[in-house]
């Protein structure tokens, strides 16, 4: 551990006396031969090593406190310093002053050259004395930049990973990506580029790999997530047994995910076992891969419902035009397919006016206003309306006895009669009445006491059917 020196502690206490600012500014960087690394001096009487051992001075990068008792220093080396080797180390202030020693095991630092990367080293030391925060005036926390990128680092690693392991599983490969093939009919076999996820980890292959086998085996693939001095990389291991294999933890610490990727018969044959984690392909191919939603026959039928709402299936609806609103169809007799009108279907065969297709067909304007069983299995048909009066059905008031739902009324008249005429001319006297068939006359002579009937006929007037004043429309019924 380090240590104030003699020669710093009394700058410490020259500076808080006279109420002046310690300025501590530089790290010193030696190499000493035959240094004792664990025994550093007791009596704390330190001097600067010679020129010759010295291998660099570099300004302090960072500083803050950690209480008013306590300041670090930190001294940040990347890849472009080097190349020496150091031992010792050593703070001093604007003025020279020797102020803390720390002795350490012989340390490497080297500097990036070429193809061949240097490393990065970070050195801190802390320094504990009575009002040191006031003394050196830093404001500045040391949490605010004292920390372990090492940890930091493998805590981001480790978050992807799991990242990847939540949408892949334990594994999952991309399209043909880590697929075996055989080559020919040999023991050689082509293991394709390609992407997968395995314990979470990413392994990509731009090229075709080999890998030699006899059956009747099976192929695994050993992933780690292992560091160098300036990266962390996917390594793939291909293990060739006959046995199953777990996951495990190496004597290095480094986490192993293993998983199969195929089986290989006695007779050479590849089964290939690879989890499929092109998850958007899967997902499409599903038919509801998000139950939380509506389908789209749902979300239609949804739809349909609404553009309907307050008509109950089988309700009647007349438009004064001919655009037939979703949710509804023309009572015009159609025949139906009852799979695809299942609602009215229901409906139709709870209702009174609901008869056999046969008996529909025999009278078929008698029972226009009726549902038919259709073919009996699979259709029925709808009630027409087309050209009809529409009659609230009497249900017992008495003004329209004996009818039932959707039976039909010819027209008629109410029941009444006409008065006939009398008139005399001369001796006779006429008289003038109609029948149903036409105007009927007949006269009687007084003298002769006998009748004669004549059949005169008056010209026909009106149309073709009795009716009052009316406007038409479609006739419409809630189906679906």
């Amino acid at each position: 551990m380090g240590f104030i020196t003699i020669s710093g502690e009394n700058q410490i206490a020259n500076k808080q006396g006279n109420s002046e600012t310690l300025n501590i500014t530089h790290f010193v960087l030696a190499n000493i031969d035959g240094l004792d690394v664990n025994n550093e001096p007791v009596n704390r009487v330190e001097a600067m090593p010679a020129a010759g051992n010295i291998r660099d001075t570099l300004p302090v990068t960072k500083q803050g406190y950690v209480n008013t008792n306590q300041v670090v220093y930190s001294l940040v080396m990347d890849s472009a310093i080097g190349d020496y080797d150091f031992n010792w180390v050593g703070l001093i202030d604007d003025e020279g002053v020797l102020v803390a020693v720390t002795y350490t095991p012989l340390i490497q630092k080297r500097k990036t050259a070429g193809s061949v990367p240097g490393n990065n080293l970070t050195r801190n030391f802390l320094i504990a004395f009575s009002g040191i925060q006031a003394t050196t005036a830093i404001a500045v926390p040391a949490e605010t930049w004292q920390i372990d990128f090492n940890a930091r680092l493998h805590g981001i690693d480790e978050r992807e990973r799991l990242s990847n392991f939540d949408i892949y599983g334990h594994e999952g490969f991309l399209s043909d990506g880590w697929k075996l093939e055989r080559v020919g009919t040999s023991s050689t076999y082509n293991v394709l580029p390609g992407v997968g996820y395995v314990g979470g980890i990413r392994i990509a292959e731009t090229l075709t790999q080999q890998v030699t086998a006899t059956g009747p085996k099976s192929v695994w693939l050993d992933v780690s997530l292992q560091g160098d001095i300036s990266d962390v990389t996917a390594v793939v291991d291909f293990v060739i047994d006959a046995v199953s294999h777990a996951d495990y933890t190496d004597g290095n610490g480094f986490k192993h995910y293993l998983t199969k990727i195929s089986d290989i018969a006695a007779n050479g044959d590849v089964t290939d076992v690879r989890v499929d984690g092109d998850g958007l392909s899967q997902h499409l191919l599903d038919e509801d891969p998000h139950p939380q939603y509506l389908t789209e026959a749902e979300a239609n039928a949804l739809y349909k419902a609404k553009t309907a709402i307050d008509y109950p299936i089988g309700a009647l609806l007349i438009m004064d035009g001919d655009v037939v609103p979703t949710g509804f169809l023309k009572r015009n007799g159609a025949e139906l397919v009852r799979a695809s009108y299942p609602l009215l279907w229901a409906y139709a065969q709870t209702v009174s006016n609901f008869v056999t297709q046969a008996t529909k067909d025999s009278d078929p304007e008698a029972y226009a206003g009726y549902y038919g069983d259709g073919d009996g299995s699979t259709t029925f048909t709808i009630p027409d309306w087309r050209g009809e009066f529409w009659r609230a059905w009497d249900d017992g008031r008495g003004v329209d006895v004996g009818r039932g739902i959707g039976t039909w009324q010819a027209d008629e008249f109410k029941s009444h009669y006409h008065l006939g005429g009398i008139a005399e001319q001369g001796p006779q006297t006429w008289f003038g009445a109609e029948d149903a068939g036409g105007g009927t006359r007949e006269y009687v002579t007084n003298n002769e006491g006998s009748a004669i009937t004549t059949s005169n006929k008056t010209n026909n007037v009106g149309g073709n059917e009795t009716r009052s004043r009316n406007l038409s429309g479609t006739a419409l019924v809630r189906a679906y």
